[in-house]
């Protein structure tokens, strides 16, 4: 008679809510650490505009002094879009990591389906948001559109791959606007808020700063 052996099977459910689990400690940390940079940014620039006014300059923060025309700082923005703004963020370095273990970047289907925000139902999202990627080559779009009729801008997440047989340079310091993939890719994103963008059928590189497209700059690294 042949021994018994004994084999414990993990239900579907139980590998999902240590998933769950596992995703929640990573929010946590991620936004901690994202509030704590902005903290600080919001910090510097209170301290430098006091600085400006007690010398009767009145001249700007250093964040916005070093922004262009077609940016806006996250200071700057209203409560509801520095909420998806931050979420978009968290959305993305899920993104990046799936890219980097299975090769091709996820659908917005996926990403709702894992719980991922800003893609996931969210209740305290009271416009509705509909986010559609956008890929065309190296270019990748997550693009999020208010309901028609509402007064919210659109958002719009731009992922610059490297052309294929370009080398990305080890040197290059990581920041919000360069991040690095699992293979060592180097990546450039860049999060856009502005009016909408129609029927949009497919990833744009540039942004139509001349109806208003602004890109969000937080001043300060933050991966």
């Amino acid at each position: 008679m042949s021994p018994v052996r004994s084999v414990r099977v993990t239900p579907p459910s139980a590998r999902r809510e240590a998933s769950a689990v596992l995703r929640g400690l990573f929010h946590i940390v991620f936004w901690s650490a994202l509030v704590i940079v902005l903290e600080r940014s919001q910090t510097g620039s209170a301290g430098a505009r006091a600085g400006a006014a007690g010398t009767g300059r009145g001249a700007p923060g250093p964040d916005r002094g070093q922004m262009t025309v077609d940016q806006r700082a996250f200071q700057d923005l209203a409560v509801d879009e520095q909420r998806v703004f931050l979420a978009l963020q968290e959305g993305l370095a899920e993104a990046e990591r799936i890219r980097s273990d299975t090769g091709a970047w996820p659908t917005v289907a996926a990403l709702a389906a894992d719980g991922v925000p800003p893609f996931a139902p969210d209740p305290l999202d009271r416009v509705g948001y509909r986010w559609r990627e956008l890929i065309a080559g190296r270019t990748v779009n997550y693009l999020g559109t208010p309901p028609v009729g509402s007064d919210r801008a659109s958002y719009l997440l731009l992922i610059l791959e490297p052309e294929p047989g370009v080398a990305s340079d080890p040197a290059q310091p990581l920041d919000e606007f360069h991040h690095r993939l699992g293979d060592g890719a180097l990546l450039h994103v860049s999060t856009w808020l502005g009016p909408g963008l129609g029927d949009l059928a497919e990833a744009t590189a540039r942004l139509p700063v001349e109806r208003g497209w602004r890109q969000i700059v937080t001043g300060q690294p933050v991966r």
